[in-house]
């Protein structure tokens, strides 16, 4: 009898110990899955992570794309580094933002990202900035898209475009998406950059316009509106500025 009352004093604080400590949140625990997942596996986990809409996402994947996420040996703590010069670097607990000291390069166990995997990572930070509440940095974002969307952000960025409601945004997403398309040869998106001003849809007017067939016409005729629109413009500064 006495045996098994010192076995319960034994154990009961470290189950109360247990019992204390915070449950890990729905982002908490995807992250952890996602930092295991291998394979075919990572692209679904990255998914489930940016679904939680959590607003630590953001960072996390930040911090991944950088090589600045890292795991301590020892404790097995997640922690960000803020500095990787010097013999010791500084971190930040990845889970709550606080400050975690310092650790050596052989303290620390970084998850690094090799290209298909910052691929993967790249894809689901556009989807989570989409998400910014802050128009002016969606705006921002769309503005840095312009001449610059490819296969695998494209889904994104229509699916995106069907719920932004901040109308520059969508103007903006609009434009990235015609120029890809017209980059394609697609006649209906080079007609919708007729008359547009921006570099990349004018470079993407000129390099359809040289080759043949009916998205070389449209090219063509579009770069002639762009132009004509140049002028008018030109026009109105003079007049306005003397």
């Amino acid at each position: 009898m006495q045996i098994w009352m010192l076995l319960a004093l034994w154990i009961s604080p470290s189950l109360w110990a247990d019992s204390q400590k915070p449950a890990a949140s729905e982002a908490e625990q995807a992250l952890h899955a996602l930092l295991s997942a291998r394979g075919s596996q990572v692209a679904a986990q990255l998914d489930t992570l940016v679904a939680t809409g959590d607003p630590r996402v953001r960072t996390w994947l930040e911090a991944w794309a950088d090589n600045r996420l890292a795991r301590v040996r020892k404790t097995g703590q997640l922690v960000i580094l803020t500095r990787t010069k010097g013999r010791e670097w500084p971190v930040t607990d990845a889970l709550t933002g606080e400050d975690a000291g310092q650790y050596t390069r052989r303290d620390l166990k970084r998850f690094r990202s090799n290209s298909r995997l910052r691929k993967h990572i790249d894809a689901a930070l556009l989807g989570v900035r989409l998400k910014a509440e802050d128009p002016a940095e969606r705006l921002d974002l769309t503005n840095n898209l312009v001449g610059k969307l490819n296969a695998d952000n494209l889904p994104l960025i229509k699916a995106h475009l069907e719920s932004e409601s901040n109308r520059e945004v969508r103007e903006r997403l609009t434009l990235a998406l015609n120029i890809y398309r017209a980059s394609k040869g697609e006649p209906d998106a080079i007609e919708a950059l007729s008359g547009a001003l921006h570099p990349a849809a004018r470079a993407v007017l000129t390099q359809q316009a040289a080759g043949k067939g009916a998205s070389a016409r449209a090219a063509t005729q579009a770069l002639a509106a762009t132009e004509q629109k140049l002028k008018l413009s030109r026009t109105a500064e003079t007049l306005y500025f003397g």
